[in-house]
């Protein structure tokens, strides 16, 4: 299984492993600065870029070189643009949260993309243990946002339980024609407040979940509506028996629907029992179970899965439709 994080230097929990068991685990507790100086921090340059033929151009390329040798291009921006260094954004993190104590740190790809996190106040959900994290990205991919997320985790197994929707996504688009980490520190400070703010509001969401019954049709369907059935492929049913393109159409049509009836199926047995935790007073024939399954069959059992998807991509992404999907179901 690749998880898109580069070695045991580019990843560091406080005491307890990460999920995907890599990384080095710290007794110490260390601010964003000192943490970062254990990493395999890559150094920030740009150069213009200019064509083969010699002309310059309105462009730059920001790339990061590793001591030692290395050097990656991660984006081609405009000369306006002002990038964020990591270890600038992990002085304006210092400097935005005096006193905290990072939790997790890494790097993900060719280290383009730094990520940190810090321990916010813990609760339950009807008897399942909550920690709870505020989560910060900065990508040097040109054209991402710096984002802030509530990411509570839920101990019994580890699954990063992430908000969904304008409740748990705090984003700083950067001024390009400003200096990017004077902005930076200031977004931060403002974002810590708003997270922490909205602890409590993640408390009732998921207690809401928990109390919401499901009966077995209720469950299966709910798995259909995280994994939905694909549209057919239009007008290419009547060609697929004469046209080899319409053909390898309808094969990839039939195996992407084979792969989502087997995501419900699997989503399917841990809410049923099979799942660490699912049988729990809160977890057991609740939508807070159904949703639990969803994000451990993503983060644990999904093949082909990556750090990068699961925590901001499209597992990520998953994730939250599933719990907006279930919040509605618990609302009715």
């Amino acid at each position: 299984m690749s998880h898109n994080i580069m070695d045991s230097r580019e990843f560091i929990s406080y005491r307890e492993p990460a999920w995907h068991r890599l990384g080095l685990v710290i007794e110490e507790q260390l601010g964003a600065v000192a943490a970062g100086h254990l990493l395999h921090l890559p150094d920030i340059t740009t150069e213009p870029v200019v064509t083969l033929s010699g002309l310059q151009t309105e462009s730059k390329a920001i790339i990061g070189e590793f001591v030692g040798g290395g050097k990656n291009v991660y984006a081609v921006v405009s000369k306006g643009y002002h990038e964020i260094s990591h270890k600038d954004f992990l002085q304006a993190w210092d400097g935005a949260l005096p006193g905290s104590f990072v939790e997790t740190i890494g790097l993900l790809g060719l280290g383009e993309t730094l990520f940190l996190s810090t321990r916010l106040p813990a609760f339950s959900v009807k008897g399942d243990e909550m920690g709870s994290y505020l989560m910060a990205y900065n990508p040097l991919t040109g054209h991402e946002a710096t984002t802030v997320r509530i990411t509570p985790v839920r101990v019994v197994c580890q699954n990063t339980l992430i908000m969904s929707g304008s409740q748990y996504v705090e984003q700083h688009r950067v001024v390009h024609n400003q200096p990017a980490a004077a902005q930076i520190e200031a977004f931060l400070k403002e974002a810590f407040a708003k997270t922490v703010a909205k602890v409590e509001t993640v408390k009732e969401a998921y207690e809401l979940l928990a109390s919401r019954r499901l009966t077995d049709d209720e469950a299966r369907e709910s798995f259909k509506v995280v994994y939905a059935d694909l549209a057919k492929p239009a007008n290419v049913m009547g060609r697929a028996t004469f046209d080899a393109e319409a053909l390898d159409q309808m094969a990839a049509w039939e195996r992407r629907n084979g792969a989502q009836v087997e995501h419900r199926t699997g989503c399917y047995n841990l809410y049923a029992g099979d799942g660490r935790g699912s049988m729990s007073e809160a977890a057991k024939g609740t939508a807070w179970g159904a949703y639990n399954a969803v994000v451990e069959y993503e983060q644990h059992l999904k093949r082909f899965r990556k750090a990068e998807s699961v925590m901001f991509g499209a597992g990520a992404d998953r994730v939250a439709n599933a719990f907006e999907s279930y919040m509605e179901l618990a609302s009715r």
